[in-house]
């Protein structure tokens, strides 16, 4: 059997050896540090637009004067989850969620998106009829993707320890 002590190049080899696994082993918990770190900037950047969209937008009562800000505000947000879907990996804490604040967005705009237009029956140019069908979708709809928003907004800032932003002014009572 081979003795380091007796052979200074085999020391020299396995210091050699260790000093690589050693750089090697820092270099992937590095890489796997700035991914982590990454990603974790882009759930925070999700959760702050999404915040506004959820608290100005979809919260305000300008969807009871023109539905249209409403859906842009959900086409807007359906493209931007759909977007930070594609940056995440698949593995991520924050695909589950953020998946389904994007199926929750697609499923508004199905249920929402045959509003009629400007003079047809229910919606008036510049106002809707009050208690109209259409109305009642409309806020029917909101109704649930706040909750399904909500939700996977909670779920993203618990799986990151991100500190919960603060309630909305707009907060309806309930």
């Amino acid at each position: 059997m081979l003795d380091p002590s007796r052979n200074p190049l085999l020391l020299w080899d396995l210091s050699f050896l260790l000093i690589l696994v050693i750089v090697a082993a820092a270099g992937i918990g590095g890489l796997y540090y700035r991914k982590r770190r990454s990603e974790e900037r882009l759930v925070r950047k999700l959760l702050a637009s999404s915040w506004v969209w959820t608290n100005r937008t979809l919260r305000s009562e300008l969807h009871q004067k023109d539905p249209r800000p409403a859906l842009e505000a959900v086409q807007g947000m359906r493209i931007n989850l759909k977007g930070n879907l594609e940056r995440l990996p698949e593995e991520s804490k924050a695909a589950q969620p953020v998946r389904e604040m994007h199926e929750a967005c697609l499923r508004f705009l199905m249920q929402v998106g045959s509003l009629p237009a400007d003079g047809e029956t229910g919606l008036q140019p510049g106002k809707w009829a009050a208690g109209g069908g259409y109305r009642l979708t409309l806020e029917d709809a909101l109704i649930r993707l706040r909750n399904a928003l909500e939700a996977g907004m909670n779920q993203l800032q618990e799986a990151y320890g991100i500190e919960k932003l603060p309630p909305s002014e707009t907060n309806e009572e309930g």
